[in-house]
């Protein structure tokens, strides 16, 4: 998938549970995403937050999120600026960061 800054939304392969690794850069260019629950997705996609989650396969709820993503420009933009803070969190260093910090502080 080919993701330009300035599309108004990013469809991955949402009926397709097996490839949900697309978010991280639809998300980084503030694009709202629309993504299935599947896999380590809403950790990273919150509905109504940064993005829409549907169920896997679910015709009717894909449909209905995107509806909801075309006919609301306000929700598109909602969703679009919180989307590049949200992947700023998994940033490897970030990660790597807070791991190291569990670790000397002996667990969560």
């Amino acid at each position: 998938m080919v993701v330009v800054r300035g599309s108004k939304s990013a469809l991955g392969r949402a009926l397709d549970a097996r490839s949900p690794g697309l978010e991280r850069p639809r998300e980084s260019v503030g694009t709202p995403v629309l993504a299935t629950r599947v896999g380590g997705v809403p950790e990273v996609v919150r509905d109504g937050e940064n993005g829409l989650l549907v169920p896997t396969g679910d015709v009717d709820a894909i449909a209905g999120a995107i509806g909801r993503l075309a006919a609301d420009g306000e929700l598109r933009a909602a969703l679009a600026s919180r989307a590049p803070a949200s992947v700023a969190e998994l940033d490897e260093t970030r990660v790597l960061e807070r791991i190291v910090r569990l670790i000397e502080d002996g667990g969560p």
